[in-house]
């Protein structure tokens, strides 16, 4: 092996091995933080659109179960039924067609609909193969299986018993897929899949790999083969009660860019040190090989014993000195190399962390908005539709009952009739509070023991008519709380209400008031009822949702969100810890009047 190789052999190993090392060092950490955070971010895409998806089909089911729960559908003659079924037409977006079906599956009166609304044409025949009649006269409200129509939009039948009839919608999901093609925009793309793993929005076909991810029917991410043989990042959600889920598909291209141009930067750099390395390696072993091929002819002739020849000069300022010269060049240069790369990979990181999180408060205040909005135009919305309409049935009603005798079936009909009109009454206006309160100021300065002994006191005979005995401990000097009386009565008697409603045959109720440091307030109220199933506690401040008893009073799912609305507007929070027959336990903490800070 000659001189010369030796240094080229030397010189390429100097130059690659530092950029290969740091390169693909650098290209494995960046790949593996991109994916996990490409990863959590589409798990949170489509948990939340799975989360879209079944909140428009329960919210449509509950919305078609309250706007028909009043209609005496058995009372009207087929011409006016087919009116009537005009109403949750109207009221419940979405709907393409109504029907109203008997015990033996057959339509009383052909399935209205309306163009001029502007929505999409029913398909008729597919509505009435995917009605879940008996699962709705068997539990009063039913969801059917998914399906796509012939223009492949998806559509789903919801229905709810009245007695001996079933009234069935069917629903378009077109609002879903607009949200899973607002994806593409960004390159990725989202499917929406039924309880099979068959497609219905966003993909007429699945791969094995992606379809082997959906059928694990859990939240989970995984890398998979795409339909154009291209590597995807793949995360998949499930719907917590509907058996549907979303899949969310992203090109590896894209979603591992800044891992690629680091790979890209260190195939450049190793290139650009092999092309270095070679003029080098080249020049060094000319500059070399002459001084040395001098000296073994100066080494030969010594070792024969003729001293006459001149030695060559060796000064280390020539070649010695400019390859240790270059070296520590060439050297200095990789370490300044591979100290940029290491420079920009770690502020790549950190835009990406700074980037997921503006997004992810983005997202949790566009949810909060989309919420208030929702409710504010469904307040507005019910209270412009029924208010006046449901004061003329009462007063109609009324009239009606004062002439007919007594204890008579009529008069008892038209008093349950009353009854359900004045609780979609209560109701509304509970529906008009939730608006109003996102209006309120600042409030004032004031000592919370007070509206929280005048909630007691209002709620004292209806306590005492359900046999449950009431005890308070309040600690003295309690820090004042900013806010509004009016709003923390309200929450008290929210909360004193729920309890009551947990204990229908009589208990404990104890209502503790004290100071933490925070400084802050801390409200609890025990109940010993039946207490909150672990899968629950999540859901209970929702609007709507509801553990009571299909029919109880109130049983519409709006004191909770009531109570979780007031705390936030007072900077404060609530939770509750409740074990399953043994009671629950609600704690509401608020800042000190004098603190600015929220509590979290």
């Amino acid at each position: 092996m000659s001189f010369g190789f030796r240094i080229g052999v030397v010189l390429f190993a100097v130059a690659l091995t530092p950029v290969l090392v740091i390169g693909l060092t650098s290209y494995r950490a960046t790949r593996e933080e991109l994916t996990r955070v490409v990863q959590s971010a589409q798990e949170d895409s489509a948990a939340h659109l799975a989360q879209l998806a079944e909140s428009a089909v329960l919210h449509s089911v509950e919305t078609l179960a309250l706007t028909t729960h009043s209609l005496p559908l058995e009372s009207f003659s087929n011409g006016e039924l087919s009116e009537v079924l005009h109403i949750p037409l109207r009221q419940v977006a979405g709907l393409t067609a109504v029907a109203v079906i008997d015990e033996d599956g057959h339509a009383i009166v052909p399935p209205v609909f309306e163009p001029e609304l502007g929505r999409e044409a029913p398909t008729l025949a597919e509505m009435a193969a995917h009605v879940p009649l008996a699962e709705a006269f068997a539990r009063g409200a039913a969801i059917g299986p998914p399906y796509r129509t012939g223009t492949g939009a998806p559509r789903v039948v919801i229905a709810v018993s009245q007695g001996q009839r079933v009234i069935a919608a069917e629903l378009s999901l077109s609002d879903v897929v607009t949200r899973l093609a607002a994806l593409e925009a960004h390159g990725r793309r989202a499917v929406l899949v039924d309880s099979t793993g068959a497609p219905l929005a966003g993909a007429l076909i699945l791969t094995a790999s992606e379809l082997a991810l959906v059928r694990r029917r859990a939240l989970s991410s995984a890398s998979v083969e795409g339909d154009d043989d291209e590597p995807r990042l793949a995360s998949f959600a499930p719907t917590a009660t509907l058996g549907w889920g979303v899949l969310v598909l992203c090109p590896s291209s894209l979603a591992l860019g800044a891992a690629n141009r680091v790979r890209d930067f260190t195939v450049f750099f190793a290139v650009l040190s092999l092309l270095l390395a070679g003029p080098l390696s080249v020049w060094l072993a000319r500059g070399f090989s002459r001084p040395i091929a001098e000296l073994s002819v100066a080494a030969r002739a010594l070792s024969e014993g003729r001293y006459d020849v001149e030695l060559p000069s060796m000064s280390r300022g020539d070649e010695v000195g400019a390859f240790a010269a270059t070296f520590r060049h060439m050297a200095s240069e990789i370490r300044r190399r591979g100290e940029e790369i290491g420079s920009w990979n770690r502020q790549l990181q950190q835009r990406v962390e700074e980037r997921t999180t503006e997004l992810r408060a983005a997202q949790q205040q566009v949810l909060r908005s989309q919420r208030l909005a929702a409710l504010g135009s469904m307040g507005a919305g019910i209270a412009h539709e029924l208010n006046n309409p449901l004061t003329g049935v009462l007063g109609l009603v009324s009239l009606v009952t004062m002439n007919l005798p007594e204890g008579s079936e009529d008069a008892e009909s038209l008093q349950l009739a009353l009854e359900q009109a004045r609780r979609m009454g209560k109701i509304i206006e509970r529906l008009q509070g939730l608006t109003e309160s996102e209006r309120q100021g600042a409030g004032e300065a004031l000592s919370i023991e007070r509206p929280v002994t005048e909630a007691l006191g209002a709620a004292k005979d209806q306590l005492a008519s359900l046999n449950i005995a009431v005890s308070t401990r309040f600690e003295p000097s309690v820090p004042d709380v900013q806010g509004d009386p009016e709003q923390l009565r309200e929450l008290v008697r929210q909360l004193v209400d729920n309890a009551a409603n947990a204990m229908p045959g009589g208990g404990r109720l104890e209502v503790c008031l004290s100071a933490v440091e925070g400084p802050a307030v801390k409200l609890a109220i025990t109940d010993t009822g039946r207490g909150i199933a672990a899968e629950h506690r999540e859901r209970i401040f929702d609007p709507f949702f509801t553990t009571k008893d299909h029919g109880a009073s109130g049983g519409v799912g709006l004191g909770l969100s009531t109570c979780h609305r007031i705390v936030e507007q007072h900077f404060g929070k609530i939770t509750v810890e409740s074990v399953v027959g043994q009671g629950s336990t609600f704690v509401v903490m608020f800042p000190a009047s004098s603190q600015k800070a929220h509590l979290v």
